[in-house]
Parts: C-alpha cells; structure tokens; sequence
C-alpha cells in the first residue's frame, strides 16, 4: 500500500546518493527497479492490519542489514523526501563510535485525548522537545 510512496523515496536516492538502497517489503514482492535497490520481501510475524505492527518492523530490519554484511545503516521511512545533499546524513556514519542512534518525536509517546487544550500542549511539547 505504500509502493508509489517508497518508490519516490527510492527516486530520491537514486539521484542524489550512490549508497545502497535496501527496500525492505512485508507481504508483497515489489518489482521496482533502480540504481542501487535490491527489494528484498521480508517476513514479519503478526498481525499487518493493526496500526502499530510496524512500530516493531525496525529492530528485525536492522539485525538483517547487519546480517548482510553491512557495518552501518540508516534507516528512512517511506514517507521522507530526500534532497542533494542526502550524502551528509549518510557520511557522518563514520564518525559515529557508539550505536544505534535513535530518533524520538511526540508521536512515539501515549497521548491523551479527552483534554479541550491537547492541540495546544502537543504543539508545546513538539516545540520543546526539538528545541532540546
């Protein structure tokens, strides 16, 4: 379901990096074909129609990039666009000692929403916490 999505991300790569692009699919054998992409269909158990499935998706992911021989990776959702200068995200792996670094938004926490102000205390929050 998100095949025209990734595919743009994959776009994206294809133009402005030379890395190796892992299209990692669960359920479906994709047929993209670009520079760079290996689709590999991935098998994940449990339940693909409950929203928080691929909260879980990650850390096997992860293990199989590492399992293929690669000493570092980065991984992007299918929903980013990436822009020319992609390439610095991705050298700076070589100056990291320690890993895996992990992003964290709002979105990762338990909301509440029986508050009249939540729109209000989420935009605080989003903006402290990427302030921090």
């Amino acid at each position: 379901k998100f095949e025209k999505i990734a595919e743009r991300l994959i776009q994206g790569l294809s133009k402005y990096s030379n890395a190796d692009i892992l299209h990692y699919t669960i359920g479906y054998r994709s047929g993209l074909n670009y520079r760079y992409l290996q689709n590999i269909e991935f098998e994940l158990k449990g339940d693909l129609n409950d929203p928080q499935y691929m909260q879980f998706a990650k850390p096997p992911v992860f293990l199989d990039v590492l399992e293929r021989g690669y000493k570092a990776a980065v991984f992007v959702d299918a929903d980013v666009q990436v822009r020319s200068n992609i390439d610095t995200l991705f050298n700076y792996i070589s100056e990291i000692e320690d890993g895996p670094i992990l992003h964290r938004s709002p979105y990762e926490f338990s909301i509440i929403y029986d508050n009249d102000d939540y729109r209000n205390n989420f935009n605080h929050f989003h903006r402290l916490y990427h302030l921090s």
